[in-house]
C-alpha cells in the first residue's frame, strides 16, 4: 500500500512499494497517493502476467542486446562478421532502451536501410538484406526476453513470410545478362560512396564471375571460394568444396552437406575458367583482384549491383542462380537433378522456389489426353444417318 512521506523540504510525497518474485523490495515516490497506488497495481499486474522487468535492466539498449547475442559461445566467424555489420548499422535504434522499443522503430530503421543510410553517405542495401538484418535483431531481442530484459519481442512474430517462389519476370534474360557482362568489362558506371560520386573501373574478374554463375548456378560465396584444383578440365566438372568469407581472405566450410557437389559444365565455360587457372597453383583462388588478392563476395556483389543499376536493372548474383535453374528446368532436368546442381538440402526447397517454372498439372493433363477424343472417333462427319440398333454382348445366353 502507498505510504505518505514528508521530505526534508516539508513537502508531501507518496511512496509505492512492492516485492518481486525473489522477495526484493522496489519503491518509487510520487506526488499523489493515486499515482503511487496505480504504479503498485501496474507492477503487480506485470508480475502476474510474466511481463515484469527488473528496473535495474531498464537501461539495456538494442545495441547492448545485439552484442549479447553476437558474443554467444560457439558462433562461426562468418556469423560474427555478419552480426558486427548489423551492429554497426543499427542507426537510430541503437540507443533505444529495450523496454521502450516499438515495432514502428524497427520499421522506420528498415526503411532507412533500403532508402539510404545517413551514416554511410546515403548508401542503401537491398530489401532482402534489410529483412535478414531485421531478423537478426529479432533473434537478439528474443534472447533478451528469455533473460528477462524485456517483456516481449515487438518483432518476434514477423509479418507473413513472403513466398520464395520465383516467377519468370524475376529472372534475367539472356540479353540483360549480356549487357551486364559488357558493362562490367567496359566500366564507367557511376555510383556514390561516402558522399562522393565515383566511376566504376573495368571489372573483367566480376564479368567472368557472372559467366560462371550463369554456367553453374553457384552462390557468390562459392564462386569466391573456388580454387584452381576445383576445376576438372578433363572430366568437365566444377567441384564446390568451400565458400569464402565476405572479405575473401579465408575459406570456410559450406553450410550444408548438400552444398558440396560436382557440377557438369560446358566447353564455353571451361574456356572462361582456363584463362584464370593457367599458370596458377592448385590452391590459388580462380577469381582474383587485379593485384592478385583473393576476391570477396561483398565487393564482388557490390560491383555487380553498380553495373546493373547503370543499366536500370536490380539483379544480383542470386538472380543469375535463378537464371541457371530456369535453363535446367526448361531443358527437362528433373526436380532432383536441379536440387543437386543448386546444392539445395531437399527437393521440397527446390520446388518451393521454382515451382512456377515447371509445367503445371494442367499442362501435363492436356499432354496426357491430347488426341484421346479424336482417337475415339468423335470427330467424324456428324451428318444424319439411318437409325440402327447396337447390341452389346453381356456374355450370357438363353
Amino acid at each position: 500500500m502507498a505510504q505518505k512521506k514528508k521530505t526534508a523540504a516539508g513537502s508531501t510525497r507518496w511512496v509505492g512499494r512492492y516485492r518481486d518474485h525473489q522477495g526484493k523490495e522496489h519503491s518509487k515516490s510520487f506526488d499523489t497517493q493515486r499515482e503511487a497506488k496505480a504504479w503498485e497495481a501496474e507492477q503487480q499486474r506485470a508480475m502476474r502476467r510474466g511481463e515484469w522487468i527488473d528496473p535495474a535492466t531498464h537501461k539495456t539498449t538494442v545495441a547492448e542486446a545485439l552484442e549479447r547475442w553476437a558474443t554467444r559461445p560457439g558462433l562461426r566467424d562468418t556469423s560474427k562478421t555478419v552480426y558486427s555489420t548489423v551492429a554497426a548499422n543499427l542507426g537510430p535504434i541503437a540507443d533505444i532502451p529495450l523496454v521502450a522499443l516499438r515495432r514502428r522503430d524497427v520499421d522506420d530503421w528498415a526503411a532507412i536501410l533500403t532508402k539510404g543510410r545517413p551514416w554511410k553517405g546515403g548508401k542503401s542495401i537491398t530489401d532482402s538484406t534489410a529483412r535478414r538484418w531485421v531478423l537478426i535483431v529479432s533473434a537478439a531481442l528474443s534472447l533478451a526476453v528469455e533473460d528477462g530484459l524485456m517483456a516481449r519481442n515487438p518483432i518476434r512474430a514477423p509479418r507473413a513470410k513472403a513466398s520464395r517462389s520465383i516467377s519468370r519476370a524475376q529472372i534475367p534474360t539472356s540479353g540483360q545478362i549480356s549487357a551486364l557482362v559488357e558493362q562490367l568489362e567496359v566500366g564507367g558506371a557511376e555510383y556514390i560512396e561516402k558522399g562522393s560520386i565515383h566511376t566504376q573501373k573495368p571489372r573483367p574478374d566480376v564479368a567472368d564471375m557472372v559467366r560462371t554463375a550463369v554456367g553453374t548456378g553457384m552462390r557468390v560465396s562459392e564462386l569466391c571460394g573456388l580454387r584452381v584444383q576445383d576445376v576438372d578440365f578433363l572430366r568437365q566438372v566444377v567441384r564446390v568444396e568451400w565458400q569464402a568469407t565476405p572479405n575473401g581472405r579465408e575459406l570456410r566450410p559450406l553450410k550444408t552437406r548438400a552444398s558440396r557437389r560436382e557440377i557438369a559444365v560446358a566447353d564455353d565455360l571451361l574456356e572462361v575458367l582456363d584463362r584464370w587457372c593457367v599458370g596458377q597453383s592448385p590452391t590459388d583462388r580462380v577469381f582474383r583482384r587485379a593485384d592478385g588478392a583473393a576476391l570477396g563476395h561483398t565487393r564482388a556483389g557490390e560491383a555487380l549491383r553498380v553495373a546493373a543499376r547503370a543499366l536500370g536493372l536490380s539483379f544480383t548474383f542470386h538472380s543469375l542462380r535463378h537464371y541457371y535453374a530456369s535453363l535446367l528446368i526448361d531443358s527437362g532436368v528433373s526436380v532432383v537433378g536441379v536440387q543437386h546442381a543448386l546444392g539445395h538440402e531437399s527437393a521440397a526447397m527446390t520446388l518451393e522456389v521454382y515451382t512456377h517454372l515447371w509445367p503445371g498439372a494442367e499442362d501435363q493433363t492436356r499432354a496426357a489426353i491430347s488426341g484421346a477424343v479424336s482417337r475415339a472417333g468423335f470427330l467424324r462427319d456428324r451428318s444424319p444417318s439411318p437409325a440402327r440398333s447396337i447390341s452389346i454382348s453381356t456374355g450370357q445366353s438363353g
